[in-house]
């Protein structure tokens, strides 16, 4: 994990054909790669809008499936391994800095930092870090994390349509590659207005710098589109279509000049959303310069499907005072003949998420992030281990054949040369010499088996217990520590847990909860205790605690 740059292009290849997907929260969009002797090829795209209200509560994941299944048909996409991108509002993004440690600490260093920052219990969420560089002795590192239930939801339904993840990577990173990779003429730094249906990303592309801010309600689509459902008491769907139709950013003031007052309320409402979204953008560049160490951008690159709002870009450039254009994410991609200019020119705004996290299996790329889920990593990790395990089997077989075919031959001998039954037995002798070592190395092996049986049911036993005392964890209360302690006969017999409440959670009796929750449980006994739990001051935002938890059988 490490910054880097799109020079000297360099790598092994796992397939010669990709699935580059971007599953937004309004729409899907989906891109084919195949390695030609030009290089990395755009074979195919397709784009579809999941027209899912937002103000619902239903699960999307059959609208995902749907659509996925009707895109690969109708674009005739041959199936390949897929990468794919999940949304920035989804994901957590910090740039946490560390004084500098030894390389064989990083990681556990690391952890440590993610268990602080993440705002989720670690054993919730997928993570990841990028190791940004050093600067004034210290080292940055971009820690990504995404619930689990979260990525694991989108990559079920990529499953389910009979695809293969292969890596999870996040919006904004993505968006990153994309820029680094398609506008390596332009210098300085370079600003992406992402505009979706649910949040807006502002991606900050400098060489060796990264920054990303998520903007969860300020000028997206969905925002737009609910300000016109009130305005002219629409339907979230004709609310959308009124928004396609006539949506536009007014000028404002004295250049407001519209005959049809149904499009001048419409391009009212939808400058009053940039506006808002015009004062964020303002702020966190401020911040960048400021706290981050960045310099302005030169260039600001509009994408997102609420971007293509007629006028959006003028709003920008008049504000902004910057130049403004459109992202092309296909300036330095060969693009197969059979995709239309037009066909380019009507999504390029909206594919940068997927070219980014194409790239990703083509080539190196300065942000390499993989959030693919436990259960996932274990089934490649599996995967890569069977031609092994089939190898053995084989091996097992035909040595086993080769024994079988040697007593046989053994046993017709004997009854044919009975005259010579003594050099017969003193063969023999010879084989039981060589089984010797063999049947010893058997009973080792059976020995080795029962050992790792009782492992295997010592680590079953641990997850039970660890969920157990999860689940006794009230809201708001979170555990950094957890000691195992053995009794006189080397068994665990207890587990001395230490923990946190947040302080308007707390009460008299929110630790005592816990430990009646976890008396209830049959894992644990009666003796489970508070060992400590001091009244925090008054400047806390949470209570310590340490709760004793005595085991209803030793481990």
């Amino acid at each position: 994990m490490h910054m880097g740059g799109f020079s000297g292009f360099s790598g092994v290849f796992k397939s010669n054909r990709v699935l580059a997907m971007d599953v937004g929260a309004g729409e899907i969009k989906v891109a084919a790669f195949a390695r030609t002797r030009a290089g990395w090829e755009l074979t195919h795209m397709a784009l579809r809008e999941l027209l899912t209200d937002p103000t619902s509560d239903t699960d999307p994941s059959l609208a995902i499936i749907s659509s996925l299944q009707d895109m690969l048909k109708e674009k005739a996409i041959v199936p390949a391994p897929v990468v794919m991108s999940v949304t920035g509002q989804s994901a957590f993004l910090r740039l946490v800095k560390l004084p500098p440690v030894k390389r064989n600490k990083l990681h556990q260093t690391i952890l440590y930092e993610a268990q602080q920052n993440v705002p989720f219990p670690i054993n919730e969420v997928v993570w990841d870090y990028q190791l940004m560089g050093d600067s004034q002795n210290e080292l940055n590192v971009m820690l990504v994390a995404i619930k689990s239930e979260i990525v694991a939801s989108l990559t079920d339904c990529v499953e389910a349509v009979g695809l293969e993840v292969e890596l999870v990577d996040v919006a904004p990173m993505a968006l990153y590659n994309t820029v680094r990779y398609n506008y390596v003429d332009v210098e300085g730094c370079i600003l992406v207005i992402d505009i979706g249906a649910k949040s807006t990303n502002l991606v900050f592309v400098e060489e060796g710098r990264f920054f990303s801010r998520n903007l969860p309600i300020m000028g997206t689509g969905n925002i737009i589109t609910q300000q016109l459902m009130k305005e002219f008491n629409l339907s979230f769907k004709d609310a959308e279509e009124l928004k396609r139709t006539h949506a536009s950013v007014a000028f404002g003031g004295a250049y407001e000049d519209y005959a049809d007052k149904v499009i001048s309320r419409v391009s009212k409402t939808v400058r009053g959303a940039m506006t808002r979204l015009h004062v964020e953008v303002e702020r966190t560049i401020n911040f960048y310069r400021t706290q981050q160490g960045g310099n302005a951008p030169n260039l600001v690159l509009l994408a997102g499907g609420t971007s293509v709002i007629a006028r959006t870009d003028d709003f920008f450039n008049e504000k902004l005072k910057i130049n403004v254009e459109y992202l092309n994410p296909f300036r330095n991609l060969i693009v197969n003949k059979s995709i239309s200019a037009e066909e380019i020119g009507e999504c390029a705004h909206v594919m940068g998420e997927v070219v980014g996290v194409g790239l990703r299996h083509m080539l190196p790329c300065p942000l390499e992030i993989n959030l693919l889920p436990p259960k996932l990593v274990e089934a490649k990790a599996f995967q890569r281990r069977q031609p092994f395990l089939v190898a053995a089997a084989l091996s097992l077989l035909l040595l086993t054949g080769c024994w079988w075919v040697y007593f046989a031959s053994m046993a017709q001998k004997l009854q044919q040369r009975k005259d010579k039954v003594r050099e017969v037995v003193s063969r023999l002798e010879v084989v039981e010499a060589r089984m010797q070592p063999i049947e010893s190395r058997i009973a080792q092996v059976q020995d080795s088996a029962r050992r790792l049986q009782q492992v295997v049911l010592r680590r079953v036993r641990w997850l039970q217990l660890l969920d157990q005392i999860h689940g006794s964890l009230l809201d708001g209360m979170w555990l950094v520590s957890l000691a195992p302690e053995a009794g006189p006969t080397g068994n665990i017999e207890s587990i001395v847990v230490r923990g946190f409440i947040f302080a308007d959670k707390a009460s008299d009796k929110s630790v005592a909860q816990f430990r009646d929750n976890l008396r209830a449980s049959l894992e644990f006994d009666q003796k489970t205790e508070i060992e400590r739990a001091p009244l925090p001051h008054q400047d806390d935002y949470a209570r310590e605690f340490t709760v004793r938890i005595v085991l209803s059988e030793t481990l």
